[in-house]
């Protein structure tokens, strides 16, 4: 017991390091903020911390597909795989921001990039064309038909893998229509449309980063959230036990406080609103020997995530999640009956495919990566950086909870809209016609000449 408290107060350490490297003068007008991607990976991770050190001494591990008991040393084990690689993320997160210049705190110019009239039309246009795909191809027609939909979410959108990413566009989108927006109707039109497509998705981070869009548009148009707003944390957690019980619970349980009790309680939902699960699914991997017992090519994650929008009948060979075999393993009922995995996050994918000391060193790779991509860029439009930090905000959540190949979702889905904001820019830069050389009059023409 006392291994693990030390271990807890190394991690409380390493979990500071981190907060304190993510308000680096290098992260601009997202230094003091608490929209600020560097800083809720921390603060996720010190929940996963206080998670372990909350049930490092339970003998039977309660993982949501399975019980088993772990021992000592197994438990133990886990925790340490843990604090290697936040101390490696950390030291990631380090090496990025030393070698970063140093931004000023002041917010993006609105004068560049797109106008606000086609970022509508975009935003307006994705978001009703998946509420109207909802209505034609799901027969929604009531808020009773969307309840029924979003229950069944697994079975329902298993055929139709375009539907995943339609979900992650219209947050995206929105947030670039935010930065430029001048809230009047058509900015009401739009969020509401959005939060119908989130809402749809029965997917609670799809509805947390509608607001991770709105907040990020509004840090860099100047709009202050200072850090102390984390202290609210609880509070995510009564907003997550509402949504998912009108989601997806009010089938099986006949309350929210039902469905609380029967999956830890409101203590362990407070602390815990994203249900995290480095404590179980770590140690599950070292107690069952998951690591010898399941095949992985290193970096077969990454490969499945750079090819993850090709049909596997096109290529066959793009890998697998890790997610899949392990789910195969831990409960292969839940597996085959809905296809639904049970994900490690990005540091059990990286202990699966390539153990604690090259694990490692990917994990430091990626806290490097991660500060580079948090950091504002002021090349950059601002619809864009608030499409980048968007991105960045709801990936937090699936680097934590879901894994490498879940978070490739979202970065194809900004790779599309960074193509089409690219498309429509083209246009835009392009003088009429008629004031194009080729199209001037002779009279025009005569008259430079002369000149």
């Amino acid at each position: 017991m006392e291994s693990i408290w030390l271990l807890f107060a190394v991690n409380l350490v390493i979990c500071a390091w981190g907060i304190r490297v993510s308000s680096s003068l290098s992260m601009g007008v997202l230094a003091k903020s608490a929209l600020n991607p560097v800083l809720i990976l921390w603060i996720f991770h010190l929940c996963c911390n206080v998670l372990y050190a909350a049930y490092g001494n339970e003998h039977y591990v309660y993982h949501p597909r399975a019980t088993f008991y772990a021992p000592a040393g197994d438990r133990l084990y886990s925790y340490v795989i843990f604090t290697l690689f936040s101390f490696a993320l950390a030291l990631g997160n380090t090496v990025a921001a030393r070698a970063s210049s140093p931004l000023g705190p002041s917010p993006y110019p609105q004068d560049r990039g797109l106008p606000a009239l086609p970022l509508f039309l975009a935003s307006l246009s994705i978001s009703g064309f998946v509420v109207l795909y909802l209505i034609v191809v799901f027969n929604v027609r009531s808020t009773s038909d969307l309840q029924a939909l979003t229950a069944d979410r697994f079975v329902a959108y298993r055929e139709s893998s375009l539907v995943i990413y339609l979900f992650m566009l219209p947050f995206l989108v929105f947030s670039a229509y935010c930065s430029k927006s001048k809230f009047r109707l058509g900015f009401f039109l739009c969020f509401a449309l959005t939060f119908l497509a989130a809402m749809a998705s029965g997917n609670r981070i799809n509805i947390l980063s509608l607001f991770f869009a709105l907040g990020a548009a509004l840090t860099l148009r100047g709009w202050r959230f200072p850090r102390r707003i984390w202290l609210a944390f609880p509070m995510l957690g009564l907003a997550s036990a509402y949504s998912l019980y009108y989601l997806r619970g009010f089938k099986a349980y006949s309350s929210v406080d039902e469905q609380v009790q029967r999956s830890g309680g409101w203590v362990d939902l407070l602390v815990n609103p994203f249900e995290f699960h480095y404590h179980l699914s770590l140690t599950s991997i070292v107690t069952m020997g998951l690591d010898d017992k399941i095949d992985r090519i290193p970096g077969e994650a990454f490969w499945a995530a750079l090819f993850l929008p090709v049909p596997r009948s096109i290529m066959p060979f793009k890998g697998l999640s890790p997610s899949a075999p392990y789910s195969e393993i831990i409960n292969p009922d839940v597996w085959f009956r809905f296809a639904s995995q049970t994900t490690l996050g990005v540091f059990g994918d990286v202990y699966l495919e390539f153990g604690l000391v090259a694990g490692s060193l990917v994990v430091f790779l990626l806290g490097w990566l991660w500060y580079r991509m948090s950091t504002p860029d002021p090349r950059r439009a601002i619809e864009v950086q608030a499409m980048v930090t968007t991105a960045m905000l709801a990936l937090t959540i699936l680097f934590v909870r879901a894994g490498i190949t879940q978070m490739a979702q979202i970065f194809w889905s900004w790779l599309a809209l960074r193509l089409m904001f690219a498309l429509i820019g083209g246009l835009y830069s392009k003088p009429p016609a008629a004031m194009r050389p080729n199209n001037l009059s002779s009279a025009t023409r005569l008259r430079s000449r002369q000149s």
